[in-house]
């Protein structure tokens, strides 16, 4: 099933791929709004570290979506 992606989700997905396992920190509340439907959709899996920041990474799913959007 493809799920239409905005260009910011699509940024974030290729972000996080980039970061490999070890993920990527956001901090920024409006920045982590956007990455909300992503975790919904189980593209990205969010790890919270404190009340204002959490660690996102990748998983499976999202690099098959990501791999998606491109063709």
């Amino acid at each position: 099933m493809i799920i239409d992606l905005t260009r910011d989700e699509i940024w974030f997905l290729k972000a996080l791929r980039a970061a490999g396992e070890r993920g990527r920190t956001i901090s920024a509340p409006s920045s982590r709004a956007a990455l909300a439907r992503l975790v919904h959709l189980q593209y990205v899996q969010e790890r919270s570290q404190s009340e204002h920041r959490a660690l996102y990474v990748i998983t499976d799913r999202g690099r098959q979506a990501l791999a998606e959007c491109a063709q």
